[in-house]
């Protein structure tokens, strides 16, 4: 069975937290935002890859919208980026 690793990184690099989960979905996605927002504040910026599975979670949860939210076209296993 294929596992995805969710990893949140700051703008510096360091991984701020990291998630093994089943699917790459946008529930998936937003159990992992909203895990990462019971730690931490809203961020000023998201960069993320293209997965389509991110532009949803971000619009529908409040405290994320008026966050800047940047895709990029990354190479493999780049690290996504929150500021």
């Amino acid at each position: 069975m294929t596992h995805w690793l969710w990893r949140a990184a700051d703008e510096y690099g360091a991984v701020l937290d990291g998630l093994l989960q089943t699917q790459r979905d946008t529930g998936a996605t937003k159990s992992f935002l909203i895990r990462l927002l019971g730690k931490y504040t809203a961020p000023e910026a998201i960069h993320t890859d293209q997965l389509r599975s991110y532009s949803a979670p971000i619009r529908e949860l409040l405290v994320l919208c008026p966050v800047e939210h940047q895709e990029g076209a990354y190479t493999a296993r780049c690290n996504n980026l929150v500021k």
